[in-house]
């Protein structure tokens, strides 16, 4: 998949392949969400290394460009883990409602601030299904402790990751993993103050 820019959510992470086929100076560039200015690199040809770099404050047309959607991925490969059948009905499943806003910088996750909340529970072995819904205005990279899961895209699996970028307004993202590493294990937004002010629970195996 050929795209122009990534969106990255805290904790997530991308390999990269870049084709080095247009000699000149150019900006590899990060624009900070909401925010102004840039962070940069300069990728600059050895034949032209007398050649001036872009303004500091150059916006790179390439940001308006082809920007990379779950929906363009695909697991390399199928873990031997995974279950079966993606298209068919899990062993449990966990529907939940992301909240909150600047104001008290208050966060929700079902109406509950961690650590005033619920437990998600699961069982040793079960194929599990958690469908995330974001009624707030910030997006949420939400990541589970000590499990890779699989981003739905329909009925097929797509990317395999940990953590997983839920849009604001009404956004939802449905991702599925077998339970295979019991304890007490972390799910929070990778957002730290929006984990501090609530979006967090314990993903807790019972017997």
């Amino acid at each position: 998949m050929k795209v122009d820019v990534l969106r990255i959510g805290m904790g997530e992470r991308y390999d990269v392949l870049l084709e080095a086929d247009n000699p000149g100076v150019w900006q590899v560039a990060a624009l900070p969400e909401g925010k102004s200015g840039l962070a940069r690199a300069l990728l600059r040809y050895k034949e032209n290394g007398e050649t001036s770099p872009p303004p500091a404050g150059l916006r790179p047309e390439e940001l308006e460009g082809r920007l990379l959607a779950y929906a363009d991925l695909r697991a390399a490969r199928e873990e031997s883990f995974a279950p079966e059948n993606p298209g068919g009905r899990p062993d449990r499943s966990h529907e939940l409602t992301l909240s909150g806003g600047m104001r008290g910088y208050e966060w929700t996750m079902d109406g509950q601030r961690y650590p005033d909340a619920d437990p998600l529970k699961v069982r040793e072995g079960q194929w599990v299904r958690v469908t995330l819904r974001n009624m707030s205005m910030m997006a949420h990279p939400m990541h589970l402790h000590g499990h890779s899961f699989w981003v739905r895209n329909g009925t097929e699996r797509g990317p395999f990751k940990d953590t997983v970028l839920v849009e604001p307004h009404m956004g939802e993202t449905t991702f599925d993993f077998v339970a295979d590493n019991p304890g007490e294990r972390f799910f929070h937004c990778h957002n730290a103050y929006h984990m501090e002010g609530g979006i967090a629970r314990v993903l807790s195996y019972e017997e």
